[in-house]
């Protein structure tokens, strides 16, 4: 988390148009009442929860139609669908990174 902050603060983006949390998706989507333009999804890899984190952000209304999904794995992430999304593949070393758009 240090390094994705210092990250955009380094890009001189305003601390009030983003919040990085490390916390149970579950328990972040209940407590929070904004709607997401960009996700970036990074789980234990080896949970394979990316689906069940975007139902969430569905169901629980935190993306709209113009939201963009970012989700990083290692190689095993397989391609799957978002309804009202078009999803594109991405590879670079021993990872994957499946965006919705």
């Amino acid at each position: 988390i240090k390094c994705i902050k210092s990250n955009l603060k380094s890009l001189n983006i305003d601390e009030n148009k983003y919040e990085v949390s490390m916390l149970d998706y579950k328990k972040f989507l209940k407590a929070n009442k904004e709607i997401f333009n960009v996700v970036l999804l990074d789980p234990p890899y080896k949970k394979h929860i990316y689906e069940d984190i975007i139902n969430e952000l569905i169901i629980n209304n935190k993306i709209d139609k113009n939201s963009v999904i970012v989700c990083e794995a290692e190689n095993e992430l397989e391609e799957f669908n978002v309804e009202n999304k078009t999803s594109k593949i991405y590879k670079y070393g021993n990872k994957k990174l499946l965006v919705f758009f």
